[in-house]
């Protein structure tokens, strides 16, 4: 009797000891599990960043360069050894040596050199860019430190597929686009999403067009606003009448295909 008690003894400890394996091995599944869903991936430093705080303080170019201003961004590319962006003002670019968490320029960054007002600000900025000391990633945000400690945190700008671009225009409801006399050139057009604008060239005069873009289309806010070249009137008319009355567009490669609400047409490839 003594004997069969002991055996059952036995057995039930083992089979909590069992159990208890079960749900340690359980919990460290549950666990790994987690850990994986909630891993970050890191981002990489090639890319397009936007400006989001300057010595870990919030930064808005608007109070310096007026409402509306683009925010200062930065361009990286690694592989060609560049880096180059937008201050709030002007366009900028140089060369540069990447290392581990390192960014070194060779020389002073170019600019485009156009006035904005103060200066103040565009050469704090250029000073922080051309004297880095490292940089590192917080989440998905890039932040690089200066040599003198001071900071900067950029956060991933994703482009719209049709930004960044110029568009030429190489059809008109399925016919090729042909230049003449008065038109001389090849219409060309730009999208920005951030400012809700469309710009560009009718092949005589520049212009400027506020819209408001909407899923895979957009919606005319104002008459454009165009240059007053004496170009051919009769071509202009087309050229905006599809254009300021968008139905959506189709993007197809290096395509992109503008319907208006009467199904007319204007073809633009990207240029390179």
């Amino acid at each position: 009797m003594f004997e069969e008690k002991m055996k059952n003894t036995a057995i039930l400890s083992i089979l909590f000891l069992i159990g208890a394996c079960k749900k340690t091995i359980k919990n460290e599944s549950i666990s790994t599990s987690n850990s994986i869903k909630t891993t970050i991936e890191k981002p990489t430093l090639s890319g397009h960043w936007e400006l989001l705080k300057v010595n870990d303080t919030l930064f808005d170019i608007g109070p310096i360069y007026g409402k509306g201003q683009t925010q200062p961004r930065l361009t990286i590319d690694t592989e060609k050894g560049f880096i180059g962006g937008f201050s709030g003002c002007n366009g900028f670019g140089g060369d540069a040596v990447f290392g581990e968490n390192t960014i070194t320029l060779k020389e002073s960054v170019f600019t485009n050199q156009l006035f904005c007002g103060d200066s103040k600000w565009e050469d704090d900025f250029y000073d922080r860019i051309e004297n880095i000391q490292n940089y590192t990633f917080e989440n998905t945000n890039l932040k690089i430190v200066g040599n003198d400690g001071r900071t900067m945190e950029f956060k991933q700008k994703i482009y719209h597929p049709l930004e960044n671009h110029s568009w030429e225009l190489t059809h008109v409801n399925d016919s090729a686009f042909v230049t003449n006399n008065k038109v001389k050139r090849k219409p060309v057009i730009k999208f920005n999403f951030d400012k809700n604008m469309i710009t560009g060239f009718t092949g005589c005069n520049g212009f400027s067009m506020s819209v408001l873009f909407q899923g895979n289309g957009y919606k005319t806010i104002k008459e454009p606003f165009v240059t007053k070249r004496n170009c051919d009137k009769s071509w202009s008319k087309t050229f905006f009448g599809i254009l300021k009355n968008n139905q959506n567009f189709t993007i197809l490669d290096n395509v992109v295909i503008l319907t208006d609400t009467n199904g007319r047409t204007l073809r633009f490839k990207k240029e390179k």
